[in-house]
């Protein structure tokens, strides 16, 4: 009997260490320490530190220690004002989580977010094609988001509908990119969540990647109203993921203050299927071997 339970513990054990079976995980909370804080450092899956980038316009961004509900308690302030009264002003902050994810394998994303400017009311300057925010994964820092992305998510002003970015239904809605049909950046790629982007709102959100056929699925939910749905195509052609999670935006006028919170970063790694089935026949195994008296 005992012979029996060390070779099945063995053996659940040898399943569950082995790689893309347990769930890696990369985590920021902005707890404070050297590596989950602002701007932090490379550390805990981490491949570097949070990385500001900002083209012609100030970015301030800190850690707001309070009993928020963004989740861990602290979370990341962050704003944007344009310094430019011709040219657009934009920015982002950024890192990269492959140091303890392995991209060719699937993994999810989970984050929560905030919109902190009004974005709705009548004095709003949330307007133009130009004005946005959005989440993505590209290949290199930047603003804003590009054909080198694999997953977008945003919310684009009415201008975005002349430009043809948007349809007119998405306006002021979290927006999802699907790549199925093409690559350019036009109303026919994007998916309406339908969820009105709301300030002082928080939302959750879960992407989830999977390499193999180069498609993500979206789950963003305000606590009320839920948005899901799996096959969306990556923008990019690039066989895999850039490892990188961003969040940017863009503002035109000197009038603008982009402002957004975001906390509760988690990156896991995602078991294939056949690995939880096995997991799922240990289990199995383990009960029944429970059941017998030795």
């Amino acid at each position: 009997m005992k012979s029996r339970w060390f070779a099945m513990a063995v053996s659940f054990l040898m399943v569950a260490t082995a790689p893309g079976i347990v769930a890696a995980e990369v985590i920021a909370e902005f707890t404070g320490t050297e590596v989950d804080s602002y701007p932090g450092m490379a550390g805990d899956g981490w491949a570097d530190a949070w990385t500001p980038v900002v083209t012609r316009g100030n970015l301030t961004a800190a850690v707001v220690e309070s009993g928020d509900d963004l989740g861990s308690g602290n979370y990341l302030d962050i704003a944007l004002t344009p310094t430019s009264a011709t040219q657009t002003g934009a920015a982002s902050v950024s890192r990269r989580y492959y140091d303890g994810i392995e991209l060719a394998q699937p993994h999810a994303i989970e984050f929560k977010y905030r919109i902190d400017e009004d974005i709705t009311g009548s004095g709003s300057t949330f307007a133009t094609s130009n004005d946005r925010y959005q989440l993505f994964d590209t290949a290199s820092d930047r603003t804003t988001a590009n054909a080198t992305c694999s997953w977008i998510v945003g919310v684009y002003a009415t201008g975005a509908k002349d430009a043809g970015y948007i349809s007119e239904a998405m306006i002021g809605h979290w927006v999802v990119f699907d790549g199925t049909n093409g690559s350019d950046f036009v109303a026919a790629n994007q998916v309406d969540t339908t969820l009105v982007a709301q300030p002082g709102v928080v939302y959750d959100f879960k992407i989830t990647i999977d390499p193999d056929s180069r498609t993500y699925s979206a789950w963003i939910s305000d606590g009320t109203a839920t948005f899901s749905q799996g096959g969306l195509g990556w923008r990019t052609t690039a066989a895999s993921v850039a490892g990188r999670v961003q969040f940017g935006c863009i503002g035109d006028t000197l009038a603008d203050t982009r402002a957004w919170s975001m906390d509760a970063i988690k990156i896991t790694q995602v078991p294939e299927p056949s690995m939880l089935a096995l997991l799922a026949a240990l289990g199995a195994a383990g009960a029944l071997a429970t059941g017998k008296k030795g």
